[in-house]
């Protein structure tokens, strides 16, 4: 980063994650979050590609149930984007869905 005053919101979310011990990243990229998953890569953090949301959603709360610390699940907001992230109040892992995109050069 040129600036290193100047962060953006990805650089802030890959410092929050970070102090927190995240590491990890599961999900499917694509537009417009491919930038956010290379700056993580980028800046250490490892992640791990999956063909559907389901499946990278599952895998994020596996590891954050093994490792007691929260999973970090990064998707697009295509059609599978909530087909496993919504489950009934029965469910005993919980998820939080944060939608949001990078500013547009």
């Amino acid at each position: 980063m040129a600036n290193e005053s100047m962060k953006t919101g990805a650089d802030l979310l890959i410092d929050a994650l970070q102090k927190n011990g995240l590491q990890n990243i599961y999900g499917v990229v694509g537009i417009p979050v491919t930038d956010f998953a290379r700056l993580a890569q980028l800046r250490g953090m490892k992640y791990f590609g999956f063909r559907r949301e389901d499946a990278a959603v599952d895998a994020a709360a596996a590891a954050g149930y093994l490792t007691q610390k929260p999973g970090v699940a990064l998707t697009v907001s295509a059609p599978g984007f909530l087909s496993r992230s919504v489950r009934p109040p029965t469910e005993s892992i919980g998820r939080r869905i944060w939608d949001w995109q990078l500013p547009e050069p």
